[in-house]
Order: C-alpha cells, then sequence, then structure tokens
C-alpha cells in the first residue's frame, strides 16, 4: 500500500513522520534485500539495498533508516547530464539575449537555439541513462554527440569556420547511435 515495490512477506514497512524504517527477515535472500519506501522515492523508483544481518546461523531484525544509495552509474550520469543541462540553458540564454547583439544573422541564431536545443534534450537523456542501468557505450555516444553536433553548431556560428561544417553530422550520427544503443540495451 505505501510501497512502490512489493516487498517479501515477511518484511514490514513503517512509515513515521519522523522516521523511515524497515524491518527484514527473510531466510532465503542472502545479504541484501531489495526495498524502497514511499517516503524515499524522489527520481528513484526502483528498489534499494538494505542489509540484513546473520548472526550464528540466525536471521535477526535489523532496523534501518532507508537511505538511497546511488550507483556511480547513476551518479556520473546525473553530474554529465546536469553539466551538458546546465550549459545548454546558459548558452540558450546567450542565445536569445547576448548573441543578438552580436550575429544578426537570423540562419545563424535559429543555429544556435537547435544546438540549445537538441543538447537540452539529450543531457536528459543522460541523466536518465544511469538510472535505467543503461550501458557505458550508450552513455558514451550521447557524449560524443552533444559534444560534436552542438559544439561544433556553436563555434559555427561564433567563428564562421567553415571547416566544422562537416563535425556536425557526425555528431548526429553519433546521437541516432546513442538512441539505437539505448533499445539495444533493452533488448
Amino acid at each position: 500500500d505505501n510501497m512502490k515495490t512489493p516487498l517479501p512477506a515477511s518484511t514490514t514497512v513503517n512509515n513515521s513522520a519522523e522516521n523511515d524504517t524497515i524491518t527484514t527477515i527473510h531466510p532465503l535472500l542472502d545479504s541484501y534485500l531489495l526495498v524502497l519506501p514511499d517516503s524515499t522515492i524522489g527520481f528513484y523508483n526502483y528498489c534499494e539495498k538494505l542489509k540484513v544481518e546473520d548472526k550464528s546461523s540466525s536471521l535477526h531484525h535489523q532496523s534501518l533508516r532507508a537511505m538511497p544509495v546511488i550507483p556511480a552509474m547513476t551518479s556520473r550520469s546525473m553530474r554529465i547530464g546536469a553539466l551538458f543541462g546546465f550549459t545548454a540553458v546558459a548558452l540558450g540564454a546567450f542565445g536569445s539575449h547576448g548573441l543578438k547583439n552580436i550575429i544578426t544573422e537570423e540562419k545563424l541564431l535559429k543555429s544556435w537555439e537547435i544546438a540549445a536545443h537538441y543538447q537540452l534534450m539529450h543531457s536528459s537523456i543522460i541523466c536518465m541513462c544511469g538510472a535505467v542501468n543503461a550501458s557505458q557505450r550508450t552513455l558514451n555516444l550521447f557524449i560524443g554527440g552533444i559534444t560534436l553536433f552542438s559544439g561544433s553548431i556553436y563555434l559555427l556560428v561564433l567563428t564562421r569556420l567553415k571547416i566544422l561544417g562537416p563535425v556536425t553530422p557526425i555528431g548526429g550520427l553519433l546521437l541516432l547511435a546513442g538512441w539505437a544503443s539505448l533499445g539495444i540495451d533493452f533488448l
């Protein structure tokens, strides 16, 4: 009732205003039980690990405060996605306000807007990659795709170096490969 993830029959949950505790006894478990009470769900709607002690070959109750454990991949993905998201918003705002004073060509301003839009959209996907346990390959494809696609457009608009033109489609191909890889991760 107050759980998003079903618990084994021998697990009890006490969600009070002061403290969230989970008491577990389950003889078939190794050393971890996957549980997550409502009050700690937030971004993560999957099970978290809480330790169960085994003393002298019989399991004993152990009350633990429910604290989310963030896997390394999720943490890394969130940091990278947040950095790309932050810079996308900052560069998008610069494109809407400051860049208009420097560049008057509408086509270049539209290109900047597209780069910021794609960067922001894919930064959200990077954040999600860790939460859904996507492969490192998928994460790297999205990172490379954002860097080459949006990065080359930003540089092209600012410097007008035509040599950067062919880099943009390579970034677009990496983004497409990232989406394909994400789909393959869940086959």
